[in-house]
């Protein structure tokens, strides 16, 4: 078992000190309950730039919900793109592992990921174990999230309110812009550092088109 080597994270020891921040919603303040869980057959395009660790690619990729199925014994729904499947524990909302067919990449225990509801100023850590399975290491993780706005943006597929959410570790950052209307990411942006197991790297999404099935 490993642990990530401390290194400072821009942003890391502010999102630490939010912590314990906004432990309840301002009156009024938009809120999304629980999370989304979206149609089997619902599909959507992301406009996608990777580089380093995650691969180098300029595209636009589908994404296409498989809905609910079973993997080790937990009930999860599939969000299937080309490369990897994204299983995502119901009713949690939380990762659980990312797969290629029924080969796991990538797996979180516990599973990883936002504590509903959310709204904005609200922030909270997990502590979870990260293993990447190609090249057989675990990593201990303390993460940190932050709903840091709910805002409008303009993506290719739109205009849309979202919440934006940021995660930090000690291997990288991430931001979402999460849309509560449609349940996804209308864009995303990742970054891992030297410290991350997969290596440094960038990841970019911006949402294109979608189809959600009612």
């Amino acid at each position: 078992m490993r642990k990530l080597p401390f290194l400072r994270v821009l942003g890391f020891a502010s999102l630490l000190a939010a912590t314990f921040a906004a432990a309840q919603p301002p009156l009024g303040a938009p809120r999304s309950e629980a999370p989304i869980f979206v149609p089997a057959g619902s599909s959507w395009v992301n406009a996608v730039r990777e580089f380093g660790s995650f691969g180098s690619a300029n595209e636009q990729r589908v994404t296409i919900s498989r809905g609910e199925q079973t993997w080790q014994g937990r009930k999860v729904y599939a969000y299937e793109t080309k490369d990897v499947t994204n299983l995502i524990e119901f009713p949690t909302g939380k990762l659980v592992a990312r797969v290629r067919g029924t080969t796991p990449l990538e797996s979180a225990e516990p599973p990883v990921g936002w504590n509903w509801p959310l709204w904005a100023g609200k922030s909270w850590t997990q502590e979870f174990r990260y293993t990447f399975h190609q090249i057989k290491q675990t990593f201990d993780v303390p993460g940190w999230w932050k709903v840091e706005a709910y805002e409008d943006i303009k993506v290719p597929a739109g205009t849309f309110k979202v919440f934006r959410i940021r995660y930090v570790d000690r291997g990288g950052e991430t931001i979402s812009w999460w849309s509560p209307d449609l349940g996804i990411d209308v864009k995303s942006w990742r970054s891992r550092l030297i410290t991350h197991g997969a290596g440094p790297g960038t990841l970019e999404t911006e949402l294109v088109s979608y189809e959600i099935k009612k």
